[in-house]
């Protein structure tokens, strides 16, 4: 088949399953969107986005690609909402039923006066809940480190760089750690985009050490000094722990700074988790929920329904739960959505970039990338093959 055919029928595939997902969204009391925007080989600026929606077909959250736009010239908080706005009109979305909008916490994204999602707020309603990704502030918490770890991680950056930056020497170390039957056969190239990159660096570099240590001593390199002393070993074994279990935050030494940081970034007080309990677990007591007086009579009687119970007590999905009863509670119901639907983080988009890179490459930069990332990022719904043979001729005319 030629390339205009392939191409045809990714996007009459890609087309389908829009407007699918563009239904689905409609029906859907809200929904939430994340998004990010990055430069792909072509140094063109993509912004890509994600929905997270009820699905009144699945009875349950979903979270689907939404789009891939691109952005012509400035990555303004003005370009974005263009683009973004030009989308629904295109495909006849409102923005009075979103409900959420999770970014990274640029300036851009979230500036009080021309952030995005203050622009959203303004034609939308201003109780949109304006999420900034929790893992992007893990990562600026962590930022704030101790001057002599932060020595430390730079060096490790440095010893990385010095055997994966070349193509020798990368081949080299493999073949030495192939021999040594060594657990990896290379070490990780850090990057300040991606926020998994840090621990998995610092873990692979630390298991690697000795192997390391040799094929720097082998190059004559000073780097390899830095192996004989303990206390940098010390230090570099601590990072390597810090950084692979940030989340859990179970570690008891040199936190302080770490703690203020997370305080800094992770405000207690705008926690839109507080006094909602009811939402995770409607059938215990608590006098901290904030609810009308009509839901919280609502809520007692729901607490009270045995046969909801057992329900609840067989299903974790707690999204799948409060669709169920939005029939008999639409009221309630529709509290606990707002709270569930819109996203925490935008690790998404961070995996829909990486699927860019493999998708746009030196041999395939000028393909339609809206149609092939939607086909491959799409998790729920298919394309209807037998409608869109339908409406196709067998041969068209040239």
């Amino acid at each position: 088949m030629s390339n205009d055919t392939i191409s045809r029928r990714i996007n009459n595939m890609s087309n389908d399953i829009e407007n699918q997902l563009s239904e689905k969204i409609k029906k859907s009391i809200f929904y939430a969107i994340q998004l990010d925007e990055s430069t792909d080989m072509n140094n063109e600026a993509i912004l890509l986005m994600y929905v997270r929606y009820v699905d009144t077909d699945l009875n349950d959250i979903q979270e689907e690609f939404f789009c891939c736009l691109n952005l012509k010239t400035y990555c303004t908080s003005e370009e974005m909402f263009n683009a973004i706005s030009s989308h629904f009109q295109k495909i006849n979305l409102q923005f009075s039923n979103c409900i959420g909008i999770c970014t990274d916490g640029a300036a851009a994204m979230t500036g009080k006066f021309n952030g995005l999602v203050t622009r959203v707020q303004q034609i939308a309603h201003k109780n949109i809940i304006s999420t900034h990704c929790f893992i992007h502030r893990e990562q600026l918490a962590a930022k704030d480190m101790n001057e002599n770890l932060f020595d430390v991680l730079n060096i490790c950056i440095k010893i990385v760089n010095f055997i994966r930056a070349s193509a020798v020497n990368t081949r080299v170390f493999k073949v030495m750690c192939e021999e040594m039957d060594s657990g990896f056969k290379n070490l990780l190239l850090h990057t300040h985009v991606r926020w998994l990159s840090r621990g998995k660096v610092l873990t692979r570099l630390f298991e690697l050490k000795t192997e390391v240590e040799i094929f720097l001593r082998d190059k004559k390199s000073p780097l390899s000094d830095y192996f004989e002393n303990n206390v940098w070993l010390a230090k570099l074994a601590y990072l390597t722990d810090i950084f692979s279990i940030l989340n859990e935050l179970n570690l008891k030494e040199h936190l302080g700074r770490l703690r203020e940081k997370m305080s800094k970034y992770f405000d207690p007080t705008k926690d839109i988790r507080k006094n909602c309990n009811w939402v995770i677990n409607p059938f215990v007591q608590s006098d901290q929920n904030i609810l009308s007086l009509t839901n919280e009579e609502k809520l007692i009687e729901l607490s009270a329904d045995v046969d909801l119970h057992k329900i609840f007590r067989s299903n974790k999905n707690i999204g799948q739960f409060w669709i169920k009863v939005q029939n008999e509670y639409p009221s309630l119901a529709e509290e606990a959505l707002k709270l569930l639907i819109p996203f925490s983080t935008s690790y998404l988009c961070e995996n829909g970039f990486s699927t860019l890179t493999t998708i746009i490459n030196k041999t395939r930069n000028r393909l339609e990338i809206s149609s092939a990332m939607r086909i491959s990022l799409t998790k729920s719904i298919k394309p209807r093959i037998d409608e869109i043979i339908s409406h196709q001729q067998q041969q068209p005319s040239h």
